[in-house]
């Protein structure tokens, strides 16, 4: 039991507690331990019912694998969970329907069963300061997923065996998936690739000098070249900001960040955050590479878009929407992310937070910092379960494959054979990491084909049944 207490106390939930304040809070916290032997499945992501778990977990010992599940076939291994890592989030919190992920054990496993019930409402024994610390600190274990995803995607939309292999090395630490924490086999699934050319690629590696094998793990000789790519500075120019007037707080009050807030509480917590609405021209750069400034962004109308920018081709990652948020991962989340940009995709209205006014108690109140917290836990799994759709979409290489996930996923989110995807054919090329004329051919050969109907930006599912191999 003292080993299962050490594991609580140094896990990142409870980051800057007493050991007085743990117990404290454990009392309150409703779990259930309970061991699984190896190869034992934990749970299957359900497609069709988002926010239906009830829980989180936290692994006390041993491993579990995260993996997607194709026709209850574990088809491409995200990551491996140690010791004091929390899975679940995504499938508690998120209101959005998304593709099945199983976790699997790998080994005899130790797990904390965690109501979402207790993220939700304070104890009236524990008190809502030490509750509002419990919910920061897991918002920053909610912003690491979200980081790691990042780092996936960037490492898969690498199109040869060699660039996903510096990568990987270029972003290793901790938390990530180690070498050796993978086997050759489970590297080579983690990087979408087959085990001979992830052997090959570290062979010819070798041979230059760059990496060195040292029993099951590889020790990098050259760092200088697993640094990321450095896109050419372009000049500091004046961004084309202007400020606006704050919408009615009615308007404000439907976006999913102020759900159940009322109007005095959201007034109150717009004064202390110092809030700002600002109009971002169509094509201008709201940030770039990482830089956002400190802020939090929410979305009040218009379309952005997410990108990495690298070697002068942009690689589109997601684009938000109404009531969407980013820039919290630049102050949420404890680890190294990636330098991302976001640009207008059309003009927008962006409602403007400071960052680190979520970092403290308000004055307003901890029942309202707890209601905003809860509300950013649903923002970022939405977030997160979009990143994992990229993730699958690019562990397909086939470009024939690529378009179809793209579209039965809009089709399983908006429920509808008859499609009007939110992207240009540019930049839908961009997004699913494939060139425009490929694209254009795909969808020819899948129109003579009669799978689909396509009219200028419309798309109609005609032949349902084809994608049925797609479905998780």
């Amino acid at each position: 039991m003292a080993d299962v207490f050490n594991t609580i106390k140094n896990c990142a939930l409870f980051e800057g507690f007493s050991e007085l304040e743990i117990l404290s809070i454990l009392s309150e916290l409703g779990y259930s331990i309970k061991s699984y032997p190896a190869g034992e499945t934990v749970y299957h992501d359900d497609l069709d019912k988002p926010g239906s778990l009830g829980c989180v977990y936290l692994i006390l010992a041993g491993e579990v694998s995260l993996a997607l599940l194709r026709d209850t076939v574990l088809e491409h291994q995200l990551r491996i969970l140690k010791a004091g890592n929390m899975f679940g989030v995504v499938l508690a919190f998120s209101k959005i329907p998304h593709i099945a992920y199983s976790y699997q054990t790998l080994s005899e496993t130790v797990l904390m069963r965690i109501p979402v019930a207790f993220f939700g409402g304070a104890s009236r024994r524990t008190g809502r300061l030490l509750h509002t610390r419990v919910l920061l600190n897991f918002l920053k274990i909610t912003e690491d997923k979200a980081v790691f995803l990042y780092q996936k995607i960037s490492c898969l939309k690498s199109l040869t065996v060699r660039e996903r292999i510096v990568k990987y090395l270029s972003t290793l630490d901790e938390d990530m998936p180690q070498h050796p924490g993978y086997t050759r086999s489970q590297l080579a699934n983690y990087l979408g690739i087959s085990r001979e050319a992830l052997s090959r690629g570290l062979s010819g590696m070798q041979k230059e000098g760059l990496i060195e094998k040292e029993g099951g793990g590889i020790r990098i000789v050259e760092p200088s070249a697993f640094l990321p790519p450095q896109t050419p500075e372009t000049p500091p120019k004046n961004r084309r900001f202007s400020i606006c007037k704050l919408p009615d707080i009615s308007t404000i009050s439907t976006l999913a960040l102020f759900e159940h807030l009322s109007p005095a509480e959201i007034s109150r917590f717009l004064q202390l955050t110092h809030a700002k609405c600002i109009h971002v021209p169509e094509g201008e750069f709201l940030y770039r590479r990482g830089a956002a400034e400190g802020n939090l962004y929410i979305l009040l109308q218009g379309t952005l878009s997410l990108l990495f920018e690298e070697n002068t081709h942009p690689h589109l990652i997601s684009q938000l929407e109404k009531g969407d948020i980013t820039g919290d991962t630049a102050f949420f989340s404890s680890k190294h992310h990636f330098d991302i940009s976001c640009k207008a995709y059309t003009d927008s209205m962006i409602l403007v937070i400071q960052g680190e006014a979520f970092l403290s108690p308000f004055t307003g109140g901890l029942e309202g910092q707890e209601a905003i917290l809860y509300n950013l836990f649903t923002l970022i799994s939405r977030k997160i379960s979009a990143l994992r759709d990229k993730v699958h979409l690019l562990s397909n290489p086939a470009a024939r494959q690529r378009i179809l996930w793209y579209l039965y996923s809009l089709q399983q989110r908006y429920r509808t054979s008859v499609l009007t995807p939110p992207l240009n054919r540019e930049h839908m090329a961009q997004y699913l990491g494939i060139s425009r004329p490929a694209l254009c051919k795909e969808l020819r050969i899948l129109e003579e084909q009669q799978i689909l109907r396509v009219r200028r930006n419309t798309f109609e599912i005609i032949q349902a049944e084809q994608m049925e191999p797609l479905r998780f």
